[in-house]
């Protein structure tokens, strides 16, 4: 817990460095405010079609996943917020990957997934830049590269180039290693789902399949939509 109420998640060794912000300082630069215009493109060997902007969006939304591991001071102006947020991942974790889905099914992924970003907030770019794709896969439109390829290759980037790097890294190569597992298991979540995630039961009368079953809060919505409810 930090001194501001919000809750982040450390490095059980590099104890002042976040999982959400450890490589903030190891970005390209935006060239648009450089005197000297060229920006070292990070994975230009695996991902040659992409430019600098491109790298910033794909940081941006690694960051977005990440942050799942926060709890932000709630205060009346993002409390709201910060619920839809973590409930899109919440039912996008508990729903089951099924060759059989059908569109209406899809269809209610890609809202929860952008939901859930929109709710981070993300900028714009972003935004409009990431979807779940139809077989379920985070994807970044432009180029069709999908989250989790990336994700892989950028944090084997700090691991394969720690000796050069190392004097702006505060964390150590098998901490990149349990970040980057961390960071993909989050992914699979959102992809994948089947996790089983519950939210215990109130005082209310009220039906918890609804809240802890993504499918059955799916067809409930349309069954009540259907009769007019």
């Amino acid at each position: 817990m930090c001194d501001d109420d919000s809750v982040e998640l450390f490095f059980k060794n590099s104890e002042d460095e976040t999982f959400c912000e450890w490589d903030l300082n190891l970005q390209p630069e935006d060239p648009r405010y450089k005197s000297n215009s060229d920006s070292i493109i990070l994975l230009k060997d695996k991902f040659p079609l992409l430019n600098v902007y491109d790298e910033q969006i794909f940081h941006h939304m690694i960051f977005t996943i990440n942050s799942i591991t926060t709890v932000p001071k709630l205060t009346r102006y993002n409390r709201i917020n910060a619920f839809i947020k973590l409930y899109c991942f919440f039912q996008l974790s508990n729903s089951r990957k099924d060759e059989n889905d059908s569109i209406i099914v899809r269809k209610n992924k890609k809202f929860l997934f952008r939901l859930f970003m929109f709710t981070h907030p993300v900028n714009e770019e972003t935004l409009n830049a990431f979807t779940l794709n139809d077989s379920g896969k985070v994807v970044y439109l432009p180029s069709g590269i999908t989250l989790r390829d990336y994700a892989f290759t950028y944090y084997n980037y700090f691991i394969d180039h720690y000796d050069q790097l190392s004097s702006q890294i505060l964390i150590e190569p098998n901490e990149i290693e349990v970040a980057k597992i961390l960071h993909l298991f989050l992914v699979d979540m959102i992809e994948t789902g089947g996790y089983d995630l519950k939210i215990p039961a109130p005082v209310l009368p009220i039906s918890m399949d609804i809240i802890n079953d993504a499918g059955c809060f799916i067809k409930f919505y349309y069954e009540a939509r259907k009769s007019g409810a």
